[in-house]
C-alpha cells in the first residue's frame, strides 16, 4: 500500500517534533476548566487546543418571543487568526466556515 503523506525524518530516525514514525502526540481533556460557566471542557492533543464553554439555559431577552414549544441554541465559533492560516482561502465545505454560519440553531418539539 503506498502511502500519499511524505515523512521526514532525521539521522536518528525521528521527526522534526522529536516524535518516533508511529508515536502520537501526547492527548489531555480536563472538565470544570471555567468556573463562571454551568460547564466547560478543555481538549488538548499536541500543541492544539480546543475550548468549549456551555452557558445556559437562560431566560429569552425579549419575553414577548419566547414559545414554550421551541428552543434556541447560539453557537459561537473563535478561531485564534494565527491558527487560520495565512492568505489561505476558504472552500464551500470548509467546516470552520460551516460553524460560524450557522451560529443558530432551531429546535422544535
Amino acid at each position: 500500500m503506498a502511502t500519499s503523506r511524505v515523512e521526514i525524518l532525521n539521522d536518528g530516525g525521528l521527526r522534526q517534533d522529536a516524535r518516533r514514525p508511529y508515536e502520537l502526540r501526547s492527548t489531555s481533556f480536563q472538565l470544570s476548566t471555567h468556573p463562571s460557566s454551568d460547564g466547560s471542557s478543555t481538549a488538548t492533543q499536541g500543541l492544539t487546543t480546543v475550548i468549549v464553554s456551555v452557558f445556559g439555559p437562560r431566560e429569552p431577552r425579549n419575553r414577548s418571543l419566547a414559545s414554550h414549544d421551541r428552543a434556541v441554541v447560539s453557537v459561537e465559533v473563535g478561531v485564534v487568526p494565527w491558527a487560520a492560516g495565512a492568505g489561505a482561502r476558504r472552500t464551500r465545505g470548509d467546516k470552520r466556515s460551516e460553524l460560524q454560519s450557522g451560529k443558530r440553531l432551531n429546535l422544535s418539539s
